[in-house]
């Protein structure tokens, strides 16, 4: 995540922003400020993906792209592997399930090639706030991987053990069959054009 820093400095008792004006509007302010910032920063960021959200103060704002970006890392991992595997969305599944130890900690996306069952790349999508067995998590998940249009999109029921590779400490992924499993990418056949990412 990228943060822009800044000062602002008005009148005692006068608003901060446009959206603190009598006639202000907080949506209308996000709308136009993505269209206006997002193409001033647009030259700086190329070949990234990136969303601008409303400026706040330093922590509310933290806190709020910590919970957005769990839904673009899963975008992104879609788009990461479209990449580095040449192949489209539909080719891809992921499985996304729970992960304990005595409670809930995290839910784990393991992502792969359909007519494969070896987990090829995984996201962690953290808990925050006082998120916990109660939140359906699960189908927030899956209705962002829909949203990608992935081939296949599974929602594992069994809990999890919280493990880690004994050898690299990564964490483990769910397969489609609800196994946890190493994610390892394929090295790309051929000598073909390297890829460049962000």
């Amino acid at each position: 995540m990228r943060y822009i820093l800044g000062a602002i400095a008005v009148a005692p008792g006068k608003p901060l922003f446009r959206w603190n004006e009598t006639d202000g509007n907080r949506e209308e302010a996000e709308k136009q400020w993505r269209e206006q910032g997002g193409a001033n920063l647009q030259s700086t960021l190329l070949g990234c993906g990136f969303e601008l959200v409303l400026p706040d103060a330093y922590f509310a704002a933290w806190r709020r792209a910590d919970r957005d970006g769990r839904a673009f890392s899963l975008v992104s991992a879609v788009a990461y592997l479209q990449s580095v595997l040449d192949v489209t969305s539909g080719d891809l599944w992921a499985a996304a399930a729970p992960y304990y130890d005595q409670r809930l900690r995290e839910w784990r996306v393991g992502f792969g090639l359909k007519e494969d069952d070896r987990v090829l790349h995984g996201v962690v999508w953290p808990l925050l706030g006082v998120e916990d067995e109660g939140a359906d998590i699960g189908a927030e998940i899956v209705l962002i991987l829909k949203s990608a249009n992935l081939g296949q999109v599974v929602a594992l029921d069994e809990r999890m053990p919280l493990e880690y590779c004994e050898d690299c400490g990564a964490p483990m992924f769910p397969n489609r069959d609800g196994e946890p499993t190493h994610a390892d990418v394929p090295e790309p056949e051929g000598e073909g054009a390297p890829v460049h990412l962000h």
